[in-house]
């Protein structure tokens, strides 16, 4: 498993179609993995892209369309099968009566136990103790109510040896530095430009358009983005940038 990609299990919109599955996106971030938004049919697709539900330590849901949501029960039944012991779950909190639906949807030995974390609000920060990320949710403009979630990743040290040695910086001043900070006092194109993001994947295709049409999307998207755009097909796999180093 890749340390930080995106696996685009399904690209359709509400109706899938022969070359498109609804939707389904692991995200495989340094050993965790998150899967939002598990479409009917994604168990299947998590076959044929060669993934693990072991590798599942989250499913969050931006809402309660079924595309967005069908495929809960059969991934949380192969957990249970496969002998995953836990895991996390967020969704908007309005949806928990679907919720309850999805998760116990038909008789099976359940043995998963899942830490339920309803979204409500604006914004909500969720309990991500022992990974190492932050993920929020948002709040998003939608017929029904949905969360768009983010995903950061605390600020990292780079040191510098030359410019450290040319500072004095040595020895146990080095370990202070990176332990405390100091030694001395001391639409989806715009909201990603404005959001600083470097890689936009763009998903979730109605199936009135055809292969051919693709282009126009990356067109639109490159009018207000200047970083890299990826039109997602099922089954591709999205390496995430790598941090900026200073």
């Amino acid at each position: 498993m890749s340390a930080r990609e995106i696996v685009v299990l399904g690209s359709a919109s509400a109706v899938p179609t022969r070359t498109r599955n609804h939707n389904g996106y692991p995200l495989h971030w340094d050993g965790h993995g998150l899967l939002f938004d598990p479409g009917e049919g994604t168990q299947r697709q998590m076959i044929h892209a060669g993934l693990s539900v072991h590798n599942i330590n989250w499913i969050c849901l931006t809402h309660f369309h079924g595309d967005h949501c069908l495929g809960v029960p059969g991934i949380v039944q192969r957990m249970s099968r496969d002998g995953v012991a836990e895991a996390n779950a967020a969704f908007p909190a309005s949806g928990a009566l679907y919720w309850e639906r999805l998760r116990h949807a038909t008789i099976f030995h359940d043995t998963i136990r899942i830490r339920e974390q309803p979204l409500g609000g604006s914004v909500a920060e969720l309990d991500t103790t022992g990974a190492p990320f932050i993920l929020t949710a948002r709040r998003l403009d939608h017929p029904v109510e949905a969360y768009g979630y983010r995903l950061v990743e605390p600020d990292g040290i780079t040191m510098l040896p030359d410019e450290l040695a040319a500072r004095g910086v040595h020895g146990l001043a080095i370990r202070r530095l990176r332990e405390d900070g100091q030694v001395t006092a001391g639409q989806a194109a715009r909201v990603a430009s404005e959001a600083g993001v470097r890689r936009l994947g763009l998903t979730h295709f109605s199936e009135r358009y055809r292969a051919e049409d693709e282009h126009r999307f990356a067109d639109q998207a490159a009018a207000a983005f200047r970083g890299d755009i990826v039109v997602a097909h099922d089954l591709d796999r999205i390496p995430v940038p790598p941090r900026r180093r200073a």
